[in-house]
């Protein structure tokens, strides 16, 4: 029995750094309810304000840089269907061109009559 493929994708970096500025949150609010020194309860709490400024900023960051990478992907695509309509147009026109030139009178086709009615477009034997 083959083993499962791993379901969904994994955990990023940001829910980790989001999970961390919670627990450091908290504990900032604790150290100041313990009566613990002020200072350091600060410091823990500006630790969180520099985690939640990371995640805001690599995530505006993150989502420029996929939108730029779906838009490429975009472009490639368009540019791709475009090349392949115009090789395909390129190869119409030739077996086009080809049947024009090498076409041969079809022999069971009535050969116009060479008298004066010829071009009443009757064909009469």
């Amino acid at each position: 029995m083959a083993p499962e493929a791993p379901r969904g994708r994994e955990m990023p970096l940001l829910v980790y750094l989001l999970v961390a500025s919670f627990a450091l949150m908290l504990l900032s609010g604790m150290m100041f309810m313990l009566g613990l020194p002020e200072a350091q309860s600060r410091a823990v709490f500006m630790a969180t304000v520099i985690i939640w400024l990371v995640i805001g900023v690599s995530t505006i960051v993150d989502g420029q840089l996929e939108t730029r990478r779906i838009a490429a992907a975009q472009a490639k695509a368009k540019a791709k269907a475009e090349d392949e309509t115009k090789v395909e147009a390129k190869v119409e026109a030739k077996a086009g061109a080809k049947v024009d030139a090498g076409a041969e009178p079809d022999e069971d086709a009535p050969s116009p009559k060479l008298s004066s009615d010829a071009d009443d477009g009757l064909n009469d034997p």
